[in-house]
């Protein structure tokens, strides 16, 4: 494909709602395939028992760290290659494409490799019993040591979406995510002559059938098959690129990094009570996907109708395209609370067929349900806003909501209602983070962001 058909295309031009759909709706499904990993590994684990799903919950939120991390530096090559389309120049959005893959690579083995030795150490960090310090150890020695096609992902979508091209990144997850389905079970249970692996094989098959969708979009830029291609003259590091990336990225790094420690503060909180209740938590961060990601999909497609508009200079256009994506993001939350609300046990069924896991999972969704479309909202805008290459003040929304406000609440609840003062405290903080994202975005100010490489 000729990349000059990425300028001038009808990402800035013509109808708005179509710009989105040919956006949202394959980043939003590229999303959800991406994170049938999640769910498979969660199924098919969840026949080992609450050890299991316990080893796989928190190596989960861990693992967590390196694909929030790795997604919010990619926000910078969303930035900038939208940017770089808007403006019309091809060649400096395939420059930081080819120097996004680079920097993806120099991460990995910065990351994979020390936190490989100690993986055990890391997972001691919860205090966990010696049967899911095991297992988990085990799960994230793999996925540390595959973290170059997390990264990789991360980088490579960041730049097919911020030129336009959302497909790509979801055919490469979607044959990924398909591939997985049959690996696990073959690589957990052991079928087909293959020893049965348990919670190690889950990490495994996730590995592998991250790098086959990272070799389909390699293969497909390296082609000339997408409206980017990854060509020889940059392949040579620009630490100029590469620190522009990293400038733009590194607010929206350190804010994905905040959100799973929130995470494993609440852990840790959570880690006083039994096994069983541990499970619950792992499960239920799991369901909330449901809302998340629907709301980052079309936060994205905001973010690159923003970073696209303002490099065209179309200001009323970014504001108008974050505006319907939230509106649409928060009509798929509220469905998704009300099953919350109503039917919490048959969605812990697909998981576990543990009792008391299930009961415990049935009062978290009952206390969180409420807060679905604030959630919806913080996931939306913070991609929204990222995209225009303003990503400092997310940060600071999420300093403020999900690390000050959530943690300083959670302990006070957890005195006086258990563990359901742990629900609470997550509850309240996506009500805060939505509020401040949505305030935020209504004052139009992120649109004099100024980004360039």
């Amino acid at each position: 494909m000729d990349n000059e058909e990425i300028i001038g295309n009808v990402i800035t031009e013509g109808s708005i709602w179509k710009a989105v759909w040919i956006l949202a709706l394959p980043t939003v499904l590229g999303l959800l395939v991406e994170d049938l990993f999640n769910f498979t590994d969660m199924y098919f684990v969840g026949f080992l028992g609450p050890e299991a799903i316990s080893a796989v919950s928190i190596g989960g939120i861990i693992t967590n760290f390196i694909i929030s991390g790795a997604g919010g530096l990619s926000a910078g090559t969303l930035a900038l290659v939208a940017r770089a389309v808007g403006e019309g120049d091809a060649k400096k959005a395939d420059h930081v494409a080819m120097q996004s893959v680079i920097f993806g690579i120099m991460l990995s083995l910065a990351v994979g490799i020390p936190c490989f030795f100690l993986s055990e150490q890391i997972m001691g960090i919860f205090e966990v019993e010696p049967a899911v310090l095991e297992e988990g150890t085990g799960y994230l020695e793999i996925i540390f040591l595959g973290s170059a096609s997390i990264f990789l992902t991360a980088f490579m979508s960041a730049a097919l979406r911020g030129a336009g091209d959302a497909t790509t990144p979801m055919i490469g997850l979607g044959i990924g995510a398909i591939i997985n389905i049959f690996f696990d079970p073959i690589l957990i249970h052991g079928y087909f002559g293959f020893p049965a692996l348990g919670v190690i094989g889950s990490a495994l098959a996730t590995v592998i059938t991250r790098v086959i969708a990272v070799l389909i979009m390699l293969y497909a830029m390296l082609g000339h098959r997408t409206v980017l291609s990854l060509k020889k003259s940059h392949f040579t590091p620009s630490a100029e690129a590469i620190k522009s990336i990293s400038r733009v990225g590194s607010p929206s790094a350190l804010s994905g990094v905040l959100i799973p420690l929130s995470m494993v503060l609440m852990m840790s909180l959570v880690a006083r009570y039994e096994t069983t209740i541990e499970a619950a938590y792992g499960v239920a961060t799991r369901l909330n996907s449901l809302v998340t990601l629907p709301a980052m999909g079309f936060g994205f497609a905001a973010g690159v109708i923003i970073g696209q508009s303002l490099g065209a200079e179309k200001y009323e256009r970014a504001m108008h395209g974050g505006y319907l994506t939230l509106g649409l993001s928060v009509l798929i939350s509220l469905p998704v609370a009300f099953i919350f609300y109503a039917y919490p046990n048959k969605l812990f069924e697909i998981f576990t067929a543990d009792v008391a896991t299930i009961e415990a999972g049935i009062i978290i969704m009952q206390v969180r349900y409420l807060s679905m479309p604030y959630l919806a909202i913080g996931n939306c805008l913070t991609q929204a806003i990222n995209g225009s290459g303003d990503t400092l003040h997310p940060l600071i929304f999420t300093v403020l909501a999900l690390v000050v406000f959530r943690i300083g609440i959670a302990f006070p609840l957890v005195d006086v209602y258990d563990e359901i003062g742990v629900w609470m405290a997550l509850s309240l903080s996506n009500f805060l983070m939505g509020t401040l994202d949505f305030s935020w975005f209504v004052s139009g100010r992120w649109r004099h962001t100024k980004v360039t490489v």
